[in-house]
């Protein structure tokens, strides 16, 4: 006869470890972040994207939505760099925007624009 006793211990202890891996991962990340030094480069932001996830649950017809922002500078050099902002930061600038960009490895602090106009 089969018994479920032995696989449901199993899949749980599973699913809390990779709940605790990711949990740890972003620690780490954080902590990555907020050692490094920050670092100001002149840029110019290049583009501009927005993404939406929508899930609904299926029983009761209600859903969620979520809005991830993302700002794309060039660097000295023609080097890239992406990050992930909030929507007030988002919506501050335009592309071909430049300035000093301030920023802690993934982390962007913000954007300094240039006062002069060419």
């Amino acid at each position: 006869m089969f018994s479920w006793d032995f696989p449901f211990p199993l899949f749980f202890l599973l699913v809390a470890l990779i709940i605790l891996g990711v949990l740890v991962f972003n620690i780490i990340e954080f902590f990555k972040n907020q050692s490094a030094p920050e670092e100001i480069v002149t840029a110019t932001l290049i583009d501009k994207v927005t993404e939406t996830s929508h899930s609904s649950a299926a029983d009761n017809g209600s859903g969620s939505s979520n809005t991830y922002y993302t700002l794309t500078f060039e660097l000295n050099g023609n080097e890239r760099k992406s990050f992930n902002v909030s929507r007030k930061s988002y919506l501050k600038y335009v592309v071909g925007d430049s300035g000093k960009l301030h920023y802690q490895r993934k982390r962007f602090n913000h954007f300094e624009l240039d006062t002069k106009k060419t």
